[in-house]
């Protein structure tokens, strides 16, 4: 199998099949959890976004100016981070195996299916990499350069800092230790205690799976010799049957919600779409090169309500970011 042969063909199918390799790269940058998200396009690097509240303005009439009402904007700067892909092929390694059989002279290069398999291959492991890092992420923790799993903050990160944020602090609601016995107890506790201006707003509450899994089980045991039981309330919650998500790779110490909309999926389609930028050979290997932009935030952490496993306050956990967000409720 000659390698610049090879490498040539791949550059030209991929060319040459532009139309597919758009379908195909959506596919592979469009994960499981993006489904929920709203999606925020060119953006590179960070990007500052505004939110404003205004306190009660409305008083009875007197003849005299009596100030009443805060108004107040602040911003927040989402991070999107810059990803890339070297893969290389070395054919002297697949020469012997059946997928040479693939590499044929005589066919069209629209039409080989080694080049088809390759692309197919490589863009399906990209898409099983972003399904795991859209979780397990954490830009803190490694070199993102070179490494698996530290270029771009998955969702488990991002609730660890905006549960740790006292700046921009989420709604946090005091939860047991999750167990098998007490799983419908505490997902019931949740929803009572989100705050009562976005109990009509909050339609999805999120969970791992293995955490969804054991409600269902509750549910069932609990309810199946109900006339009125319908199995699809096994994945709904107790009280407004909101959706509970369950995420294959999210922590079980983690349960949260927001309004919809307030989840971000930041990519940049427009500047710098996901894309093979070149094919190279050197070393005898043919190198494959991607780039693309993914990243994951909150719009407004004070919108995100948060189980505390570890806590017994309720609320933003301060009392003046609970008059001006929260007013009506009686506790922080």
């Amino acid at each position: 199998m000659d390698i610049q042969l090879l490498a040539d063909e791949l550059q030209r199918f991929v060319v040459q099949n532009k139309g597919i390799s758009k379908a195909d790269f959506a596919r592979a940058m469009t994960i499981t959890v993006d489904a929920h998200c709203r999606k925020v396009t060119k953006i590179k690097g960070t990007y500052q976004v505004l939110d404003s509240i205004m306190s009660h303005v409305v008083q009875g009439f007197k003849a005299e100016w009596q100030e009443l009402g805060k108004f107040s904007v602040r911003d927040k700067e989402l991070k999107n981070y810059h990803q890339k892909v070297n893969f290389p092929i070395v054919p002297a390694e697949v020469l012997s195996t059946a997928l040479a059989d693939l590499y044929e002279e005589d066919v069209e290069i629209t039409n080989k299916q080694i080049c088809k398999i390759i692309i197919d291959w490589l863009l399906t492991q990209v898409t099983d990499d972003l399904e795991l890092l859209s979780w397990i992420g954490d830009t803190t923790g490694g070199t993102a350069d070179g490494e698996f799993g530290y270029s771009l903050n998955g969702w488990n990160k991002i609730i660890e800092l905006a549960v740790a944020n006292t700046d921009r602090p989420v709604f946090k609601i005091p939860l047991e230790a999750l167990t098998d016995s007490n799983i419908y107890d505490q997902v019931l506790a949740f929803e009572r205690g989100l705050p009562k201006i976005l109990k009509n707003k909050i339609q999805k509450i999120h969970m791992s799976e293995n955490n969804l899994e054991r409600y269902e089980i509750a549910y069932r045991e609990k309810y199946n010799q109900s006339p009125k039981y319908d199995e699809a309330d096994n994945t709904r919650s107790p009280l407004r049957k909101r959706a509970l998500v369950g995420h294959t790779n999210m922590a079980d110490d983690k349960i949260f919600c927001t309004v919809e909309g307030a989840m971000l999926n930041l990519i940049d389609v427009i500047d710098n779409p996901p894309k093979i930028t070149m094919i190279q050979v050197q070393d005898y290997k043919v190198k494959i090169f991607m780039e693309f932009w993914k990243g994951y935030d909150f719009l407004m952490n004070e919108a995100v309500c948060v189980a505390d496993f570890a806590g017994i306050v309720r609320g933003l956990g301060n009392a003046e970011k609970m008059k001006m967000y929260y007013p009506h409720e009686e506790v922080i």
